[in-house]
């Protein structure tokens, strides 16, 4: 079952943006699919895992340091 509890983003309302502060740090995300029972997808596809790292600073100086591309969709990108 797919929780409906802090940490847990709720999509089951067919949003597909989610926006949120992060402090500075690391942090690993998960997108896992369910069905519309809210039960966990098997198999792959169902789950994708990111980490991601937030800096503090001047974001494009970050974004340098890190590699990312807005252009490029699978280039290391930054939050700030």
């Amino acid at each position: 079952m797919i929780p409906k509890a802090d940490p847990w983003v709720h999509f089951g309302d067919g949003s597909s943006v989610y926006e949120t502060q992060l402090d500075p740090g690391t942090y690993k995300l998960a997108l896992q699919a369910g069905d519309g029972e809210h039960r966990t997808l098997e198999g792959d596809g169902y789950c994708d895992v990111i980490n991601i790292t937030v800096v503090e600073g001047d974001p494009e100086a970050a974004a340098d340091e890190a590699g990312a591309d807005p252009e490029d969709p699978e280039a290391p990108q930054t939050e700030h």
